[in-house]
């Protein structure tokens, strides 16, 4: 949430503070913003429990909604594959192998960040 101070002119609508000798007035405002556009959502933070709730929602819509266009890919390929084969499998193979290498690369991203976490912290001596 973001809290801006702003002025307004004396004939603006909805004034809502007083008007000075100059016929301006002050106003509070406030703007919900969903997401800072600086704000990083790191495999560690997510790992380690330190992400809220929000954080991690959008996490799993992300992936959710990767799935579901690699399953848009999948699906018109199905469709196409009686009429004109070739282009069936196309639709089905590469955007399959594009969507797998990105799916190793985010399952190897949150693996590092696990394997970092495990080495930050002490481990007991067995006894």
């Amino acid at each position: 949430m973001v809290t801006n101070q702003g002025t307004m002119t004396g004939n603006a609508l909805n004034q809502t503070g007083g008007v000075n000798s100059l016929g301006v007035s002050k106003y509070w405002g406030k703007e919900k913003i969903l997401v800072d556009r600086s704000e990083f959502i790191s495999d560690e933070s997510l790992v380690d429990g330190t992400a809220t709730k929000s954080q991690r929602l959008l996490v799993h819509c992300a992936q959710l909604a990767f799935v579901l266009f690699w399953l848009l890919f999948v699906f018109i390929g199905l469709s196409l594959v009686p009429a004109q084969p070739i282009q069936g499998a196309f639709f089905i193979i590469v955007p399959s192998i594009g969507f797998s290498m990105a799916a190793v690369g985010m399952y190897k991203g949150h693996r590092d960040a696990l394997r970092k976490l495990q080495g930050r912290v002490p481990r007991q001596k067995a006894r």
